[in-house]
């Protein structure tokens, strides 16, 4: 299935505002579009031109393209999304890992595989690996990383291959990526 404009702006949107991509990546998927487009959306225009402006600011205008979302896949796209971030190490895997909670937190993610992606426990003999100071320690912290991270991986690749649709967001975001 080709997700729609309405979908895929849905994902961006929500992209932006968990800090996953930056207003960049929203200004070349809009000039993709515009430019595969026989007659472009106002409003695309809009975005395409919004390079300076704040994300909360090009959030409000992806969300005012015309239709409606379909939620399953826009959220599908979030998932192909940050999995293509993380497999192209162009966002570290704990931001990504924020941003997906904060997403689920906030309700704008719901879909069982994100819900699954976001809960993750340490193994309990790295909480119990503590130093003097009663804080786990160094050894501990980085074993629990590499567990999240690789843990992260696998959950997101599993919500994006179970997306309604075959999409990719490498062409723009090179581009778009916060720093």
């Amino acid at each position: 299935m080709t997700p729609t404009l309405r979908d895929e702006s849905e994902a961006l949107r929500i992209a932006l505002k968990v800090g996953l991509l930056g207003v960049d990546a929203a200004v070349a998927w809009a000039d993709a579009r515009i430019l595969a487009a026989e007659r472009p959306h106002p409003l695309l225009c809009e975005i395409a031109l919004a390079g300076g402006d704040h994300p909360s600011d090009v959030a409000r205008l992806l969300a005012r393209l015309p239709g409606e979302p379909d939620r399953a896949v826009a959220e599908g796209l979030v998932a192909i999304l940050m999995n293509d971030l993380l497999k192209l190490a162009k966002v570290p895997a704990a931001r990504i890992g924020d941003s997906l909670i904060l997403a689920v937190h906030r309700g704008w993610l719901t879909a069982r595989p994100l819900k699954q992606a976001a809960s993750w426990e340490p193994n309990s003999r790295d909480l119990d690996d503590v130093g003097p100071d009663g804080a786990p320690s160094d050894a501990a912290i980085g074993r629990m990383s590499r567990s999240f991270s690789g843990g992260l991986s696998r959950r997101l690749a599993k919500a994006a291959a179970s997306a309604p649709a075959d999409w990719t967001a490498r062409p723009w975001i090179d581009g778009g990526t916060p720093t």
